[in-house]
């Protein structure tokens, strides 16, 4: 199985399991590749786009692609989120490609504001920013988040046309 979105100028959110999370989710595991296209914003995950919620032994395996015309937000779990993760993983390639800002992770694009404890990543993670700044990280792309106990092994690769790769 797989996800494939795409809308004109909106915000996007994506995921195999929902595009938005904010309550709590356990004991998931999501396999498909996600792929969402927008002319605005894109939150894409393997499991979900954005997480507010929190989420407690879940995985994913399936890929995801996201490109916009403004930010992306892409990982191999979440996209982008503020929720707690605890003993979770994601073995599938993250990948986004934006006219602005590129945040992509292995875990998750962009974490904020919480914790990620016991986690890894295996994929790798390619971020691609055609006039702004791209971001990619083995675990996480951009954290403001407190991360323990966790490892990310895939490649890592940002490109962006203005020399702004992180």
């Amino acid at each position: 199985g797989g996800v494939t979105i795409g809308t004109e100028n909106t915000t996007l959110y994506a995921g195999q399991l929902a595009g938005r999370n904010n309550g709590v989710i356990t004991n998931v595991y999501a396999s498909g590749n996600v792929s969402a296209t927008s002319k605005a914003y894109v939150h894409a995950g393997g499991l979900l786009g954005y997480s507010g919620g929190t989420l407690v032994n879940v995985y994913t395996n399936g890929g995801v692609t996201a490109t916009a015309n403004f930010f992306a937000y892409v990982g191999g779990l979440a996209g982008s989120g503020n929720g707690t993760i605890t003993s979770a993983y994601a073995s599938g390639t993250a990948t986004a490609t934006a006219s602005s800002n590129a945040y992509v992770g292995g875990l998750v694009g962009y974490h904020y504001d919480s914790t990620i404890t016991e986690a890894y990543a295996t994929g790798n993670v390619s971020s691609t920013s055609n006039s702004a700044y791209a971001y990619a990280g083995g675990l996480v792309g951009f954290s403001e988040a407190n991360i323990t106990n966790a490892y990310a092994t895939g490649n890592v690769s940002a490109t962006s046309n203005l020399s702004y790769a992180h």
